[in-house]
């Protein structure tokens, strides 16, 4: 996913959180009708500072676990479950008759830790939110920190409004108006869940693939081909336009050392859009990193006569 297509998606995440029927919006209701609506603004503020934690302990988890495919396949899984179930909750959401319940907290930092008990933004930020994150920051920290920030400001906003409402009407769950609007967002998780399905499946049938391009008869290919499927290019933009999404590329030089591998930067931008693990050799440009010509050196072997390196070297 681009940039926008991550804050797109935060923010639609933002805007079901915020205005599906639970614990923290019946208090927002409540505080509104009892107290008015300032106070009903501020309960709808609680996700932001309880969060904080539950956002840090699954960023830590998830890092930990990052390098192993079938792991984050079984999380993108999970996920996609996740989604669906609020999918269906949102679509076939009724109107809400009667009074709501609402927890028995009345201060804002209780709210925040009601909130911290409820097991909904643990499980959204373990299997939704956070591996959200940590891809998004693959593509870019602002993509990263725009789908952070669009789901707080929508899941705050959403909450906001409905205080603000709530001070004038008594009923907003049972409105035609918000039925509407929460199964059309259902719909859209629908399309979350299927891209988190297909994330996972990626994951877990990830063979091992590298993309190389390399000399005819080159040593490290012919090592590397008793364990890896070796698919050769003619050219290092051929290697980055027919490699998949995080697949390995080798980008070896040719006529080493008399001569570098040419790059430019659509090389490079094909390597940061898709995500690819590149090992590159003897590179004639590097972005933002000044490359020196090559020197020659009279030298073609070195003797050590020292313990210098330790006792391996003897």
């Amino acid at each position: 996913m681009t940039l926008y297509q991550y804050i797109l998606t935060g923010a639609t995440l933002g805007l079901v959180a915020g205005i599906s029927p639970g614990p923290i919006l019946a208090l927002v209701i409540r505080e509104s009708l009892q107290n008015g609506r300032k106070a009903g603004m501020k309960v709808a503020t609680v996700p932001v500072f309880s969060d904080l934690p539950i956002v840090l302990l699954t960023l830590f988890i998830l890092t930990r676990v990052s390098e192993y495919d079938t792991i984050l396949g079984i999380i993108s899984f999970l996920g996609a479950g996740f989604i669906l179930l609020l999918a269906y909750e949102s679509i076939m959401a009724k109107p809400v008759q009667g009074e709501i319940r609402a927890p028995k907290f009345t201060t804002f930092w209780k709210g925040v830790f009601a909130n911290l008990l409820s097991p909904h933004p643990y499980l959204f930020w373990l299997l939704v939110g956070s591996p959200m994150v940590i891809k998004a920051w693959g593509v870019s920290p602002a993509a990263a920190i725009g789908f952070v920030a669009s789901f707080y400001v929508f899941i705050v906003g959403a909450k906001l409004i409905v205080a603000w409402i709530s001070d004038r009407s008594r009923n907003i769950l049972g409105t035609r108006g918000y039925l509407w609007v929460i199964r059309i967002l259902g719909v859209v998780l629908l399309v979350l869940a299927a891209y988190l399905v297909k994330d996972g499946i990626d994951f877990v049938t990830r063979d091992k693939t590298i993309h190389v391009v390399a000399e005819p008869g080159n040593d490290v290919v012919n090592i590397l081909q008793d364990d890896f499927k070796i698919v050769i290019h003619q050219s290092p933009l051929d290697a980055v336009k027919y490699a998949g999404m995080g697949d390995a590329i080798l980008l070896l030089a040719f006529q080493y050392p008399q001569k570098t591998l040419v790059l430019d930067d659509d090389i490079f931008e094909n390597i940061r859009k898709k995500k690819l693990r590149a090992f590159i050799e003897y590179p004639s440009y590097l972005p933002g990193i000044e490359v020196a010509a090559p020197v020659h050196n009279p030298y073609q072997r070195a003797v050590v006569n020292s313990r210098l390196f330790g006792p391996e070297t003897d």
